[in-house]
């Protein structure tokens, strides 16, 4: 299955970082949005055939993380996206909303490092 990689987060410099390690380590190009709304607009352009993995941040303006997910779900062929969440948050509550969630594999605390990305194992 063909696949794209998207990192959404409102943070541009975040994205950016984001993007060069993802690149550096996996040597996996990637689209970034700061606008999770953006994001979903172009998936539900795209093919419903095609799979996407998707890091993604939990607060953002005016679309979050969790209302993100809830859009992907309602889409056609909902297993083709693997979330990785990528947050400052270090609250229980959001971990186990995750975990709560079939498309999210991972959960890391803000940034990205080699080591949280070489360890993610989904």
């Amino acid at each position: 299955m063909e696949q794209e990689v998207f990192i959404i987060d409102d943070d541009k410099v975040i994205c950016m970082v984001h993007q060069y390690l993802i690149a550096y380590v996996l040597k996996t190009e990637t689209s970034i949005f700061v606008d999770a709304a953006e994001a979903l607009a172009v998936i539900q352009k795209n093919s419903s055939s095609k799979g996407y993995l998707i890091y993604l941040d939990i607060n953002m303006p005016e679309l979050n993380g969790w209302e993100f997910i809830k859009h992907l779900e309602r889409l056609k062929n909902p297993e083709r996206f693997v979330i990785i969440l990528v947050t400052s948050s270090v609250d229980v509550a959001d971990k186990w909303k995750a975990s709560q969630f079939e498309c999210v594999k991972g959960y890391v605390e803000k940034p990205l490092t080699k080591a949280k990305l070489i360890n993610l194992n989904w």
